[in-house]
């Protein structure tokens, strides 16, 4: 109703009334008596229009939906950080009609730059939206072609590269620099419409205006800080890579290196500008700058592509120097090139178990000797009496070079220089000794017998890390606290002392290929691993697991010697990488690993994983399902409150770190799954190991944690109860037990204790399980079963016999 409709009806209500009045049988006094007027009531509406803050610009209410300014539609001019209150009868909803808002040049003040704006520009917001923007402009004009409000949100926010729930705020007060930025730039690069009827016209064919968006945004969000966005000597929109006011199109130098583009190989990068191998890295980055596939550091020439080694040092290439051993005879008269003097490759030294050779060598020469060794025995290589730095090499086919070694020993001017070598069975041996100065030296060996070290390697499983091992490990029991995690640093690894009985403990945090590499998986609704240090092996394939297992035993071995006898503990999905890495033919050290154990491990699977199916297929995208008032909504819940970001009226309700339900290893471990599948057809390459499992029977499945909300544990199966978190729709769950009862899924809670039996699938392959254990307490739920530490002993104990490490 407009104001002029509104005051006629109170003049006519005034006027019958008054008739009324005067025709009936009153007294006088009632007739002399004037009735009161009816008083309009109104409200006012608050309204914040930003470029940055707007102060003098004109806003309304457009009542009509023309885009214009019509002379009865609520109208204010903004003051102090863009605050205009609108005045109206409170008959009218405002979130019912869009906003616009007129910003004049020479008159609107822009707080943040502040100074007045040099050109007129119009601004609107989508109905419901209080807050005027360039960004809400964008969606205001799209809304008008598709008519449909998410949608032209969605199409902004990715035509932009914003989350689509912060379009529409006020991203001075919430500091979102991104979208302050953006809306500024649509204002300076004239993207916005000058008037009315512009505003209109983009309205009726917004395609041009989100197409000119991409396009800056394209510009924008180039390289790893972004680009300047300006326009071009032909007005068209442009980056300014150097920042020097020039655009690209016509800038000879775009990145401001002082290489003008036809010279640069990398025109928009500054810190480079030439690649001699033209592999499209830079010389300044390039590990390997001539493309010789040697890198720089072990390149004697990494400008030259014909050379990489210089024997001498003579600063002449082996390739093409006439001397390459520098002992002043030429190659083809030399019939040892590359050695000089005696101990040669042409006539190596002998060294037998009772003789000491001593000898002197000059800087940067080799000499060369051979031993024989009896089998089943170390072989203990050393130099010793040095008066300068001297490095020894030892190999078993052919005498070693700086590169191909069985065992190397350069301590750098130490006293001694010693190599252990395994000698298996009866065989000669070739020695290098390579001298950094002139040094004397003493060549010896002895042997001594085998000493085989132990040690075992912890595995933790989906959504964990090593420390859910701390009960067992600080137990005096097992470790004592003396438990050293490899993590992706792959730093050194320190002295630690075994335990009683001779153990080292070696505990592995996964998750070193969970991002950016051929094993990174890609999780619910697109998820990633966002952690710069990995995700604990959530968004990594078996196989990757796998090799993250025979990394961690290549640093075990490296750290006490080939000699050494490797056990593998896996809770969880830490078995099933156990079982990738010992199912794989290619693996190197498998025969190292005498055996492993799993406890709560799904090999079969779990039904838990179906819910990951479910939702991708049925609820995905989030961004559509979140609140579709049904089942999606209610499993999104659960799953917010399972990773511990679940919040209800602003509080936060969710159960810390339980478990990442959008991580692909929740899809991975579906009975269902290829994963699954694979790793079970392969079961029989687990042979010849001393094999140990633990299974827990005594729980529901579905009951995940305890003490959620008010509840003693949170199950899945809760339904509706009062204060006991989200919970999965019915169907859902009918869905994950995929058409069995909930009792014949008995276990831990996740996975079913048949699913925790390796034995039932090695029975089939005629593999016997060395020895087993079933806990069937009440309630001890998945995530406890590496702190039952009595169920652990009891399982190591009956092993350790086996492998007679005891």
């Amino acid at each position: 109703m407009t104001g002029r409709t509104y005051f006629h009806s109170i003049f006519v209500f005034f006027i019958t009334s008054f008739l009324v009045a005067c025709g009936g049988g009153s007294s006088t006094s009632d007739q002399n008596k004037q009735p009161e007027p009816i008083q309009p009531t109104n409200q006012t509406y608050k309204v914040t229009v930003i470029d940055g803050y707007l102060r003098a610009a004109t806003v309304w209410l457009d009542l009509n939906g023309n885009g214009l300014k019509d002379a009865d539609e609520p109208s204010a001019e903004t003051a102090n950080k863009g605050i205009a209150e609108l005045t109206f009868s409170s008959k009218l909803t405002p979130t019912d009609y869009s906003l616009l808002a007129i910003a004049e040049a020479g008159k609107t003040f822009d707080e943040s730059l502040n100074r007045t704006v040099e050109q007129d520009f119009v601004l609107a917001s989508p109905k419901g939206v209080s807050v005027i923007t360039p960004l809400t402009t964008l969606i205001y004009m799209k809304e008008h072609e598709l008519g449909n409000i998410n949608g032209a949100k969605a199409q902004i926010g990715l035509a932009i590269g914003a989350v689509t729930e912060n379009l529409s705020e006020d991203f001075i007060a919430t500091q979102n620099t991104y979208l302050a930025e953006v809306a500024a730039d649509l204002v300076r690069l004239s993207l916005m419409p000058e008037t009315t009827e512009q505003l209109n016209n983009f309205g009726e064919n917004p395609g041009i205006i989100i197409g000119l968006i991409k396009v800056y945004s394209g510009i924008k969000n180039r390289g790893e800080s972004g680009t300047y966005v300006m326009r071009d000597s032909q007005g068209e929109l442009a980056g300014d890579t150097d920042l020097d006011g020039i655009a690209d199109p016509d800038d000879a130098d775009i990145d401001g290196d002082s290489f003008l583009n036809d010279d640069d190989a990398f025109p928009y990068e500054p810190t480079e500008w030439l690649d001699l191998d033209y592999d499209g890295i830079g010389n300044n980055t390039d590990t390997d700058i001539d493309g010789d596939n040697i890198e720089n550091e072990l390149d004697a020439f990494p400008f030259d592509i014909t050379e990489w080694e210089d024997l001498d040092s003579d600063d002449v290439g082996n390739n093409s120097d006439p001397d390459i051993d520098g002992d002043g005879i030429l190659n083809e008269e030399d019939p040892s090139p590359y050695t000089a003097e005696f101990n040669t490759l042409l006539n190596p030294g002998t060294s037998t178990l009772t003789e000491v050779i001593s000898s002197h060598i000059k800087n940067n020469d080799w000499q060369y000797f051979t031993i024989n060794a009896p089998e089943s025995v170390l072989l203990n290589i050393e130099l010793t009496n040095l008066t300068g730095d001297v490095d020894l090499y030892v190999t078993a086919e052919e005498f070693p070079t700086k590169f191909d070694y069985l065992c190397r020993s350069n301590k750098s001017d130490s006293q001694s220089e010693k190599c252990v070598i395994r000698s298996e069975k009866e065989a000669t041996y070739f020695i290098g000794v390579l001298s950094k100065q002139d040094a004397n030296f003493t060549l010896s060996a002895s042997t001594s017998d085998i000493v085989y070290k132990k040690a075992i390697l912890l595995l933790h499983g989906l959504a964990s890390s090593p420390d859910t091992w701390d009960s067992m490990v600080n137990d005096d029991s097992f470790f004592n606290g003396q438990c050293y995690a490899l993590t992706v640093d792959n730093d050194p690894l320190p002295v630690l002392d075994g335990n009683s009985d001779g153990i080292s403990c070696f505990n592995l945090e996964f998750g070193s290929l969970d991002r950016d590499t051929t094993y990174s998986a890609q999780g619910l609704d697109n998820k990633i691993c966002n952690s710069s240090e990995g995700c604990n092996g959530d968004y990594t394939t078996f196989e990757g697991l796998g090799i993250e297992v025979e990394s961690a035993i290549a640093r075990i071995v490296e750290h006490l010697g080939k000699d050494v006898e490797l056990f593998l503990f896996g809770h969880s999905r830490g078995g099933l990488a156990a079982r990738s890495y010992l199912q794989s033919p290619n693996v190197v050290n498998k025969a190292l690993v005498k055996g492993f154990a799993t406890s709560g491990t799904p090999h079969q699977g779990s039904p838990l994983g179906r819910f990951y199916k479910y939702m991708d297929d049925n609820c995905t995208p989030k961004s559509v399902y979140r609140q579709d008032g049904n089942k999606c909504e209610d499993n999104w819940e659960v799953m917010e409150m399972l990773n511990g970001t679940r919040t209800y009226f602003g509080f936060d309700i969710g159960l810390e770190n339980q478990m990442e339900l959008q991580a692909p290893s929740i899809n991975f471990l579906s009975p269902e799954s290829d994963n699954i599948k694979a790793l079970n057809e392969n079961v029989a390459l687990i042979n010849n190991l001393v094999i140990g499992q633990l299974a827990y029977e005594g729980t529901k499945f579905g009951v995940l944690s305890k003490e959620a909300g008010l509840s003693d544990f949170y199950d899945l199966y809760a339904y509706g109860a009062w204060f006991g978190g989200d919970h999965p729709h019915p169907d859902t769950l009918r869905y994950i037990e995929n058409g069995v009862p909930r009792a014949s899924l008995i276990g831990d809670g996740i996975v079913p204790s048949y699913s925790q039996k390796l034995s039932f699938l090695l029975e089939k392959e005629g593999i016997a399980i060395t020895k087993a254990g079933t806990q069937s307490a009440e309630n001890i739920l998945h995530t406890e079963e590496t702190s039952q530490v009595s169920d652990i002993n009891w399982l190591f104990e009956g092993l350790y016999q086996s492998l007679e490490w005891k």
